[in-house]
């Protein structure tokens, strides 16, 4: 459906955009952690619009970026 707004006709879209983590925290000792985080989202913008049940649906199928980070937080005593 297009919508006229002033003298311009903005023609409907349709945008998907997700995003996901999973953080885990393990203490090695005290103020000593390994941090385990993975995450993954995406984005998508489509000219036309899509029924509001395939869009959803097709979100978790975006994988733009997926990223696993692994951090090591020691204390050393001196």
């Amino acid at each position: 459906m297009v919508e006229p707004v002033g003298d311009h006709q903005v023609d409907d879209f349709s945008l998907r955009n997700m995003g996901f983590q999973v953080r885990y925290r393990y203490m090695l000792a005290p103020l000593s952690d390994l941090y385990v985080v993975y995450g993954r989202g995406g984005y998508m913008f489509d000219e036309f619009s899509v029924d509001p049940d395939r869009q959803l649906g097709e979100s978790f199928h975006l994988r733009d970026s997926e990223q696993l980070l692994v951090k090591l937080s020691y204390r050393f005593e001196l």
